[in-house]
C-alpha cells in the first residue's frame, strides 16, 4: 500500500485508499461517504444535515439563481399572455415565409368533394384546397375549409374530433369560429359528418 493514503467511510467504516494525501484529507474533513453508501445518482457522498440545508436555504433566499434564463425558458408558458402568444406566432410565420419553408395545412379529400357539390347546388363560387387553395386570414392564423368571397360565406367541414362526447362543439373550435366571424363579418356554416347536416352559426 505504498503511496496510498487510507481513510474510513463515516457510515459503513469501510477502508478507502487515495493516491493523494491532500485529496484524502479534504474528503475526510468533509466526511464524504464511500461509493457504496452514496445515494443513487449522486456523484459525491457529502453528508448534508438539516441544519446545513436550512443555512443554505436562508442564504439563497431573495437571490436570483445563476440559471435564471433556463428557468424562465422552461416556465415561460405559465405566465405568457394571449397577446404575447399572438406576437410569437406572427414572428414564427414571418420567419417561415422569409426562409421559404412555410407550411400549408393538410386537407380532407372528402371535404373537397362535398364543397364541389355545394358549389353546384347553390351556384356558389367558393374556394377550397383543390379549387384555388384554402383562404388564409389573419396572416396565416387560420385557413378556411371553404370561402366564397362574393357572398362572404364560410363553411367548416367538421370530422368527429371537432366534437365532445356530449355532441357539443369543442371550445377551441367555437373560439376559432368567433374570431373568423369577427374578422370577416361573414355567414358561417358548419357541416357535421356525423349527422350529415349543415347548419348556420
Amino acid at each position: 500500500m505504498e503511496n496510498r493514503w487510507k481513510r474510513v467511510c463515516p457510515k459503513c467504516e469501510e477502508e478507502i485508499y487515495h493516491t493523494r494525501k491532500d485529496h484524502r484529507n479534504y474528503l475526510d474533513k468533509k466526511k464524504v461517504l464511500c461509493k457504496k453508501c452514496c445515494k443513487p445518482g449522486r456523484k459525491k457522498g457529502f453528508i448534508t444535515s438539516d441544519e446545513v440545508k436550512k443555512k443554505i436555504s436562508n442564504k439563497l433566499k431573495g437571490k436570483i439563481p445563476k440559471n435564471i434564463n433556463l428557468i424562465l425558458y422552461r416556465n415561460h408558458h405559465k405566465n405568457i399572455t394571449e397577446e404575447t402568444k399572438e406576437k410569437m406566432r406572427n414572428s414564427r410565420i414571418c420567419y417561415l415565409k422569409r426562409t421559404n419553408t412555410y407550411c400549408y395545412p393538410n386537407y380532407n379529400i372528402n371535404a373537397c368533394k362535398y364543397f364541389d357539390y355545394i358549389n353546384k347546388k347553390y351556384d356558389w363560387n367558393g374556394i377550397y384546397a383543390t379549387n384555388g387553395g384554402e383562404q388564409e386570414i389573419g396572416n396565416g392564423k387560420y385557413f378556411l375549409d371553404f370561402y366564397d368571397k362574393e357572398k362572404n360565406i364560410v363553411i367548416e367541414y367538421d370530422e368527429p374530433h371537432h366534437y365532445l362526447k356530449s355532441g357539443n362543439l369543442r371550445n377551441r373550435d367555437i373560439r376559432r369560429m368567433n374570431e373568423i366571424k369577427e374578422y370577416l363579418h361573414c355567414k358561417f356554416f358548419r357541416y357535421n359528418t356525423l349527422t350529415n347536416e349543415m347548419k348556420e352559426y
